[in-house]
């Protein structure tokens, strides 16, 4: 059932502009998959992940945001009892940190 719902999702983020990658072994308890924008006119995270739901039947009462990720990441659970699926959306524009000498410092 795992590998039918991942290619659900793996459809509906294509329709919305991206890829869709394991980024963890797929027999973890929650596996964990990547959404990398893969054309220029990508939806935001919201919407491809609004599609993603839909795609396997999900409401959003069952899906979650994680708070903010690394790099810009914005993450996301969603839970198809008894699968859950951790989806970290990059995000389609670069994201940049200036490091001021304050922060070089205290490294």
């Amino acid at each position: 059932m795992r590998e039918e719902l991942i290619g659900h999702m793996t459809r509906a983020a294509l329709a919305q502009g991206y890829r869709l990658f394991c980024i963890g072994e797929l027999g973890h308890l929650v596996p964990e998959l990547l959404a990398t924008p893969w054309i220029k006119g990508a939806s935001d995270a919201d919407k491809l992940i609004s599609t993603m739901a839909d795609a396997i039947g999900i409401g959003p009462s069952d899906v979650h945001v994680l708070p903010d990720g690394n790099y810009g990441r914005v993450g996301y659970i969603l839970s198809y009892p008894p699968e859950q699926f951790v989806v970290s959306v990059m995000p389609r524009y670069a994201t940049f940190r200036i490091a001021m000498s304050s922060d070089l410092a205290a490294n």
